[in-house]
């Protein structure tokens, strides 16, 4: 995320000047309203984490982040995406499998401008790990009208992580994974 190392994080870039605006709020490119020029807008989104979505919608708890690179999820995850008629083909990777129920339950629900923050490490392999919960990222993706408009995240630079997480990959895609 280019703008994480003048702000310290995602989380902070989306907290500036929160006294002055709030989330939702349509303000102008260059300040407020009264300082923009004609056609200049843009959009404060409102924030969501990752996982708020599934609880509300799949109504069913979710295993923690911290433990979602297991098995005991990846076999959670394969039985609720028949239960809930999400089509998920071979082969059934977590982020895969996540991918495809947040493309139903989250993306579809994603009209008026919103951050979904905090995705699952499993999902995000360059990004930097969150800093206070594990198994979560500082990574968001910003949707409006159900598409995804931005993808910005901290860049993991940690080459020891990046090596495991290429690996990774690279075994995904071995499996047939094609959105690696």
């Amino acid at each position: 995320m280019a703008n994480a190392k003048l702000y310290g994080s995602g989380t902070a870039v989306l907290e500036i000047d929160t006294n002055k605006i709030r989330c939702g709020d349509i303000v102008g490119i260059n300040g407020f309203p009264p300082k923009t020029k004609k056609g200049e807008l843009s959009i404060v989104p409102q924030e969501s984490q990752h996982d708020n979505h599934f609880r509300g919608r799949v109504k069913v708890q979710f295993p923690p982040a911290s433990g979602f690179a297991s098995t005991k999820t990846n076999e959670f995850l394969s039985q609720l995406c028949p239960n809930h008629n999400v089509e998920c083909p071979a082969p059934r990777t977590i982020a895969r499998l996540l991918d495809k129920l947040v493309a139903e339950f989250v993306e579809e629900y994603c009209i008026n401008p919103i951050s979904i923050c905090d995705h699952p490490q499993i999902m995000s392999p360059f990004a930097i790990c969150h800093r206070s919960v594990p198994g979560l990222t500082e990574r968001f993706e910003l949707f409006v009208m159900k598409k995804e408009i931005c993808n910005a995240y901290t860049e993991l630079n940690d080459p020891v992580v990046q090596r495991e997480r290429f690996e990774q990959q690279a075994n995904d895609k071995a499996t047939g994974h094609d959105e690696v």
